[in-house]
């Protein structure tokens, strides 16, 4: 039974993100990828160029299920939570996401892009400005990679008292109406 390309490639794409889950980008590749999605090395080379290309449709799909959990979440708090948990399940995979945002100006170009559009989704969604929610953004990326990566537990601090804390720390902030002007202009910046 002949698979079809579309299906080749998923089952590739499944394999590597599994992979790169893991192993992390530099843990991993493409001929163990290819290997353990039952293909050849040959057969990863008809659908993608290199580890890094599929490392960044990988990608993809993560940065589509942060918009979407983004999207789907309530409060602040729900986001924070759906982002740790994404986190968790992504651990190493976001390890070389960051090593490889420092190192490669490709990489680094489409996470700024992909970036962009979570920034618009929860300033949108919280109903916020851009700097607000970026900071939200970044401070709860670094915050759930400290807790996907065992840093939270390494320094003895319980991760769901961690969670819940800087979740209650945005719901109380962003709950409520903020003074205009107190509040630095996003053109200043």
């Amino acid at each position: 039974m002949s698979r079809s390309p579309k299906d080749t490639r998923q089952q590739l794409l499944a394999e590597a993100r599994r992979q790169f889950c893991q192993s992390g980008y530099y843990g991993t590749d493409s001929n163990r990828i290819a290997k353990e999605a039952g293909f050849s090395p040959q057969t990863f080379y008809r659908h993608f160029s290199d580890k890094r290309a599929i490392f960044l449709d990988v990608y993809d799909d993560f940065a589509t299920a942060v918009t979407a959990r983004l999207a789907a979440g309530s409060s602040a708090r729900q986001l924070v939570r759906a982002i740790v948990a994404l986190h968790k399940e992504w651990g190493a995979f976001r390890s070389s996401l960051i090593a490889l945002h420092a190192t490669d100006e490709t990489v680094r170009e489409i996470r700024l892009q992909k970036q962009r559009a979570q920034l618009e989704e929860l300033s949108r969604k919280l109903d916020i400005e851009r700097s607000d929610a970026l900071f939200l953004l970044w401070a709860c990326e670094r915050m759930a990679d400290g807790v996907a990566l065992g840093e939270a537990k390494a320094m003895k601090v319980s991760e769901a008292a961690l969670v819940e804390r800087f979740a209650a720390l945005f719901d109380a902030r962003w709950d409520s109406e903020p003074e205009l002007e107190s509040r630095p202009s996003e053109a200043g910046t």
